[in-house]
């Protein structure tokens, strides 16, 4: 790295290239405002990329290894009252080593003592631990549950549509949007669509949905999914005049990336420009 005479200019390039080598040796990107004083900057980038690396240079082990290989009974062996008790003792000690696990969906005790102590057990993880850290884990991210992700990320869209907040850096929208003739549209020409609804309808209010049915397919890893209800809200205008609107809503969802986005919706008080 070429320096100069400027040490605020070679600050600036000493942090470019802190961030080039994060990227490239870990995969890890960062997001730092403009208005982030470069001295602070440079040494965040220096103490995660200490951070990392002697992370990623540590053994790793298995959390039964990891928790001190504890004592416990097949699943198979167990009746419904010991499953709780058990349960209740791994979740413990789960806690005792700063470790969370999360059962986003609703699942028998039986199921998570099952996962826990036949995959769980198994997962790899580094053997250098961090005082008051805590290491996070969902059942979810080893068994998908894509009719809860969908049904979450309609609740999510509904919600940002009333609180007015689809914009570009809203996450649960596709990159591309695809019609049934065929027409795509870019994800910014949807979002500048919506902002202009909500120029004239500053204010959306009272709503009510009722989402009625949520289903999915997947086909090599591949899945496309939908949403569909009926929604009922009130578009105050600039005016101040009351709006009602209402009907079925339906949301169309791709899997990209393992996780659901949308790609195409009928929704009450939109249109498609191809549809004006």
């Amino acid at each position: 790295m070429h320096l100069n005479d400027n040490p605020e200019e070679n600050l600036r390039m000493e942090n470019e290239f802190l961030q080039l080598k994060l990227k490239a040796e870990l995969g890890a990107k960062t997001f730092i405002t403009d208005n982030f004083p470069p001295e602070i900057e440079n040494e965040f980038l220096k103490n995660v990329l200490a951070f990392e690396n002697s992370f990623s240079n540590a053994p790793l082990k298995k959390m039964y290894e990891l928790l001190e290989k504890p004592k416990y009974e097949p699943e198979t062996e167990l009746d419904d009252h010991a499953i709780e008790l058990a349960l209740e003792t791994l979740f413990a000690l789960l806690k005792k080593k700063q470790i969370t696990l999360k059962f986003l969906g609703a699942y028998s005790s039986r199921t998570k003592y099952k996962f826990i102590t036949e995959e769980f057990f198994n997962e790899e993880v580094s053997d250098k631990m961090i005082s008051g850290a805590i290491s996070n884990f969902n059942y979810e991210g080893y068994h998908p549950n894509h009719k809860m992700d969908i049904q979450n990320k309609t609740i999510s869209f509904i919600s940002a549509w009333m609180d007015q907040k689809i914009s570009n850096d809203y996450w649960g929208l596709a990159d591309t949007f695809i019609m049934p003739n065929g027409r795509i549209f870019r994800k910014d020409e949807v979002e500048n669509k919506i902002k202009k609804i909500c120029k004239s309808f500053p204010e959306f209010k009272d709503c009510s949905y009722t989402i009625e049915k949520v289903d999915y397919e997947l086909q090599n890893n591949i899945g496309m999914g939908f949403a569909e209800g009926i929604i009922k809200y009130i578009a105050m205008s600039r005016s101040q005049e009351k709006i009602t609107i209402e009907g079925q809503f339906k949301l169309y969802f791709s899997l990209e990336f393992n996780s659901w986005s949308i790609f195409y919706f009928i929704f009450p008080g939109f249109e498609f420009p191809i549809m004006e």
